[in-house]
């Protein structure tokens, strides 16, 4: 529990490095670091140790694995700028989502204040169009009998496929080839989206996803 704590140091610590950096050396080899280190050393932690089971106990040596890619990740969703300057430029945000360890296809679109909530953990094929606002997430907390776990699986979205407005699309699950997740919806950990039906964890047909309002989105 002790290096759980730790690690919620490394956001500051980094920042105060780049910083400093900034500062006695270079501006610009502040901003290399900042978008190189992380997802450089998230790949590295993660081919180390490897990725977390599901389901898995929290605190555990392959949580901290995650939790570690995690604190790297908090500059950026602190400041969602730094990733929507990214975007600005066609093709370089799927570039940078690959060296983080994603594994993103051609021609992926990303629109404006979408997030990825782990980086290094999302398949995406080819023409697929994110929809603003939408998220993906490779992760989700529980607690089941007093012990904390880590729901973790990641998630898929086929080529051509479709994440409308404010939708969300939750650990493990997969959208199939063409599907279109509809705005304002959300896919429970490992739905699936296959020919325009939904399928529950246990593999049933369901149209149980949860659906928000505007107004409260």
């Amino acid at each position: 529990m002790a290096l759980w704590i730790a690690l919620n140091y490394f956001p500051f610590l980094f920042s105060a490095g780049l910083l400093t950096v900034g500062l006695i050396y270079s501006w610009w080899l502040a901003v290399a670091m900042l978008y190189l280190l992380p997802p450089l050393l998230a790949r590295t932690a993660v081919g180390l140790w490897g990725m977390p089971n599901n389901n898995e106990p929290v605190p555990s040596a392959k949580s901290y694995v995650w939790w570690f890619t995690t604190q790297l990740q908090v500059p950026f969703m602190r400041f969602p700028f730094l990733e929507e300057m990214i975007r600005m430029v066609p093709a370089l945000y799927s570039v940078w989502l690959r060296l983080w360890g994603a594994k993103i296809g051609r021609y992926v679109y990303w629109s404006a204040q979408m997030l990825v909530a782990d980086r290094p953990f999302l398949e995406v094929g080819d023409r697929v169009i994110f929809g603003y606002g939408s998220k993906v997430t490779a992760h989700l907390m529980t607690k089941e009998k007093g012990e904390v776990k880590l729901v973790f699986g990641i998630p898929t979205i086929k080529s051509k496929a479709i994440l409308g407005t404010l939708s969300c699309v939750g650990p493990g699950a997969y959208v199939g080839e063409g599907q279109t997740l509809k705005a304002t919806s959300a896919m429970p950990p490992f739905y699936r989206l296959q020919d325009k039906q939904f399928f529950d964890s246990n593999g049933n047909v369901t149209d149980a996803t949860f659906i928000m309002t505007h107004e409260e989105a």
